[in-house]
């Protein structure tokens, strides 16, 4: 996260969250670094734990939506995504780890899987 989005760059998007695009996201994000513990190890319990509760936020909302048979909560189904992400990142970050890096090697993995091929193949993807 400390520099511009590759993926963005290579789209020739900006991201636009509270006013920073893919330039100042990071910063923003580091910012947010700052609130909670500060200690490493409790600093990445404090992480995991609120990626947890954002997760269970996003289930409650799908849980909702089977339950009741209601439609789905649209708007806040994106609210919870967008707290889970930055909650991915933040701790990637905390661990020095870029993640979207790590995310584009892991869809590479499972892109080469004969698995993967074979289903592609059989809906004519090639």
């Amino acid at each position: 996260m400390r520099r511009k989005s590759q993926w963005c760059e290579a789209k020739g998007l900006e991201w636009e969250v509270l006013g920073h695009t893919c330039e100042t996201l990071p910063n923003y994000i580091a910012t947010h670094k700052k609130w909670g513990p500060q200690s490493p190890k409790s600093k990445s319990r404090f992480l995991i734990l609120a990626l947890c509760g954002e997760v269970g936020e996003l289930a409650n909302l799908f849980k909702k939506e089977w339950r009741d048979n209601k439609p789905l909560k649209f708007k806040e189904v994106k609210k919870e995504l967008a707290d889970c992400g930055n909650y991915l990142f933040i701790l990637a970050d905390h661990l020095g780890i870029d993640l979207e890096e790590e995310m584009l090697n892991k869809m590479r993995e499972v892109s080469a899987r004969k698995v993967f091929l074979k289903a592609m193949r059989k809906k004519g993807v090639k």
